[in-house]
């Protein structure tokens, strides 16, 4: 973690430790998020029933979904990735503000049913990207709920590329996600996994994970995020 980073967590945790105003509104509170900004975070009222897109009608599953396109077998999201939750990610993942993120990450605790689940999986980030940022953000989210949830926490794959999902399109993404990712380790078989990442985007990186995971073995996989990006958000 470079000089930056390091002052930038430090300032992160004493603000946690003594906050004097909302990260969102900016007015005068105790909490990193004050209650009025929690309460008007962008939940998802109606989703599909597999990959958690926020569907405006009151559908059971998406058209993707109904056409079998994912390899998970169900996707649970905290948020709607809408202007304030993209915000408080991006302080979390790029001002390296742990403690707002494992504020993120209790909210999300708070809405999973970790019953069927054997142990949790962060989705990887190449070494050059940990690098630069000081951490992965998956593994952080990923170790506040198997704590939570008293769940085992496997380290499985290893990262080949560090360019950003993000810089990419759609198209690409679904075409490159099979030379990204490569199991390092051979899970039990017949585990029951939950992935974990910041944000459900396109599904291209659980998909390619669950199924290396299913090939493997593995009976089922859920995916945890703490955000589902709508179809109508402008990312790719």
């Amino acid at each position: 973690m470079n000089k930056q980073r390091i002052l930038e967590a430090i300032r992160s945790s004493v603000d946690y430790l003594l906050p004097n105003q909302c990260l969102l509104c900016k007015q005068t509170s105790s909490a990193l998020i004050c209650p009025h900004c929690a309460a008007d975070l962008p939940s998802i009222k109606h989703a599909c029933s597999i990959c958690c897109l926020p569907l405006q009608t009151k559908a059971k599953f998406c058209r993707e979904c109904l056409a079998g396109s994912h390899n998970f077998d169900r996707a649970r999201c905290a948020f709607s990735y809408e202007k304030s939750v993209s915000e408080l990610i991006h302080q979390f993942k790029s001002r390296a503000n742990v403690p707002l993120g494992l504020w993120l990450s209790e909210q999300l605790s708070q809405q999973l049913d970790s019953r069927l689940i054997d142990a949790v999986v962060a989705v990887p980030q190449h070494w050059r990207r940990r690098l630069q940022r000081g951490f992965n953000q998956s593994e952080i989210i990923a170790g506040h709920l198997a704590k939570k949830h008293r769940l085992a926490e496997l380290k499985l794959f290893k990262c080949h590329s560090h360019r950003q999902q993000k810089q990419l399109k759609r198209q690409q993404r679904l075409s490159t996600e099979g030379k990204n990712y490569q199991l390092k380790l051979q899970p039990q078989p017949g585990l029951r996994l939950a992935l974990v990442d910041d944000v459900l985007t396109t599904g291209a990186t659980a998909n390619e994970l669950s199924k290396q995971l299913k090939q493997a073995g593995c009976d089922y996989v859920e995916v945890w995020t703490l955000a589902r990006t709508p179809k109508s958000s402008g990312r790719p």
